[in-house]
């Protein structure tokens, strides 16, 4: 059995059965990975608190023939100021979002994983900017292949990223921006 350890930005979670989670994480040598964690919903999981979204955590996972399973966790950065205010929480999941719908399984991606690093840390600044964080996923898109937000007949990333995706993005609407680069 292969075990490695790498970085990652949880992106989200789903319960599985009584005990176990399964995590979709973000990782700059494996791309988008989901993973499976045993026992992480059991009061007395020390990894419980690690693998929530929006955490950035150093992980081992252990290679299996279905899903990767995680093993051990340590928590690198959980952007605390950004989970303080509502409207912070709101862009940070819908940052998580846009990032679970862009990326594609088991594909590396450093730029990209440091890309969505530098958005989150943003995010999580006392001065987080509107503006630059729209700037910055718009970076993100064109790096990840797709075209410039100003070049498409889309007036916000998340109806871009709904396009994409071709399902709805069902976070809120803070991303949202009028044609001409106007704030709503």
């Amino acid at each position: 059995m292969q075990s490695w350890t790498t970085e990652a930005i949880v992106l989200k979670r789903v319960n599985v059965g009584e005990a176990d989670r399964v995590i979709t994480v973000l990782t700059p040598d494996e791309g988008k990975l989901v993973c499976i964690a045993k026992g992480v919903r059991k009061m007395s999981s020390t990894q419980r608190a690690y693998l929530e979204p929006g955490n950035h955590v150093t992980t081992h996972l252990r290679s299996t023939s279905s899903l990767p399973i995680i093993s051990q966790t340590q928590l690198l950065n959980q952007f605390a100021q950004s989970k303080q205010q509502l409207k912070r929480v709101k862009q940070v999941f819908e940052v998580l979002e846009l990032a679970d719908v862009l990326f594609v399984e088991n594909v590396e991606d450093q730029e990209g994983f440091e890309l969505v690093c530098q958005i989150l840390e943003t995010l999580n600044a006392d001065s987080g900017n509107f503006r630059v964080v729209q700037d910055m996923l718009s970076q993100l898109f064109t790096h990840l292949g797709y075209q410039d937000l100003r070049e498409t007949q889309y007036s916000s990333i998340l109806e871009y990223a709904a396009a994409v995706a071709e399902r709805p993005v069902r976070s809120y609407e803070f991303l949202s921006v009028r044609h001409k680069g106007m704030v709503k």
